[in-house]
């Protein structure tokens, strides 16, 4: 039988995620909820595969080296979520500088990653709750 830190392991890895896309998909009701069904799939598609190469094997990491409080997590959230949408978006942050017109929405494109980084951390940290498992030794 599995362990009660593991199951909830598992739904912070299935949950957080997506945490934002619902967000979206939820504020898309008083518009056009197509484009929150997108933004719910697109979370998806970049979430999954971030939290099980980069965030799983960095909570167990956090979880080895007791840093288990929320602040940690957040960082590492915001750090993540900033560099995949570097990533993502880098020739367009390019081009928006190279014409003199970019300022603005590469401003709008990290504070976006900066909300994302920290929803998704947190989401994560109050499901594991590794505060409140014992060190390891």
């Amino acid at each position: 039988m599995l362990k009660h830190s593991t199951i909830r392991l598992i739904a912070a890895i299935f949950i957080s995620p997506i945490t934002p896309g619902i967000l979206f998909l939820f504020v898309s009701i008083f518009g056009n909820i197509s484009e929150g069904v997108w933004a719910l799939k697109l979370c998806a598609m970049l979430g999954y595969p971030v939290i099980i190469v980069i965030g799983i094997p960095a909570h167990l990491f956090f979880v080895s080296v007791n840093l288990r409080n929320l602040l940690i997590y957040n960082i590492f959230g915001v750090f993540v979520s900033t560099l995949i949408s570097f990533i993502i978006f880098y020739k367009n942050i390019i081009n928006m500088f190279s014409f003199g017109d970019g300022g603005m929405s590469v401003i709008f494109i990290f504070l976006v990653s900066i909300f994302i980084g920290v929803l998704v951390s947190t989401v994560f940290w109050l499901i594991v709750r590794p505060d409140r498992e014992l060190p390891v030794s």
